[in-house]
């Protein structure tokens, strides 16, 4: 009987296979694609943090604020009508005293240009409410477009910023029409004060007259002399 003696095959004791390097690279290069991915995300983050930070800082190309000083001052001056009596006037209560002095300011001589001072005072104070009025309706178109400005740019804001300064200039156009609205509720009350003050001056005149340079004539009936 004859044996054949087949070789065993050599053991690689302790040794790592061949195809285990290669698995652990693969698993290297998997780690380092997700960690680059993981990178690049962060980086993209930062610049579209970066994006919105330079956006919320963005101003406004072009502001809209009315210009209230000029505005004011041009209503004041519209309601200095003639003899007026004006709510802007820097002696507004000396002048009114002087021209409705009261009971007792009266005579005989100076009664009719007096009373033709109290009437004009009343019609230009009333004209000049009426002037102002005209005023405030033309304002209003110069208003509507303004507002119409301040929609667009509330419509266009791109940044916080922007936001901020389009709310600003609401509250300022809000602010100056509320000061147009009060200018013309001081030409109106001007403009009734005023007609009552004629009302009561020309009633305590046309009184002062009647008591004090008009008195009744007492004739003596007792005298029954003949001549």
């Amino acid at each position: 009987m004859v044996t054949t003696m087949v070789p065993a095959p050599e053991a690689h004791a302790g040794g790592p296979l061949p195809f285990a390097t290669e698995i652990t690279q693969i698993l290297n290069y998997g780690q380092l694609i997700a960690s680059t991915t993981q990178q690049a995300q962060q980086v993209m983050m930062q610049v579209q943090q970066l994006q919105t930070e330079i956006q919320n800082a963005a101003t406004l190309p072009n502001q809209v604020f009315a210009s209230v000083n000029q505005d004011i001052n041009a209503l004041a001056n519209v309601v200095q009508q003639g003899q007026a009596i004006a709510y802007s006037m820097s002696n507004l209560d000396s002048d009114f005293q002087n021209r409705f002095p009261g009971y007792g300011s009266t005579t005989s001589t100076n009664y009719a240009q007096l009373y033709k001072n109290w009437a004009q005072t009343s019609f230009d104070t009333t004209r000049s409410a009426m002037v102002a009025v005209g005023w405030h309706a033309k304002d209003l178109q110069s208003g509507s477009a303004m507002v119409q400005q301040l929609q667009q740019q509330a419509n266009s804001s791109t940044g916080v910023l922007q936001a901020v300064q389009v709310l600003g200039e609401i509250a300022s156009q809000q602010v100056v029409e509320m000061q147009k609205l009060r200018a013309l509720m001081l030409a109106d009350m001007t403009s009734k004060e005023t007609y009552q003050q004629q009302q009561l001056q020309s009633g305590a005149s046309a009184q002062d007259l009647t008591t004090n340079w008009f008195q009744p004539v007492t004739v003596d009936n007792s005298d029954q002399s003949v001549y």
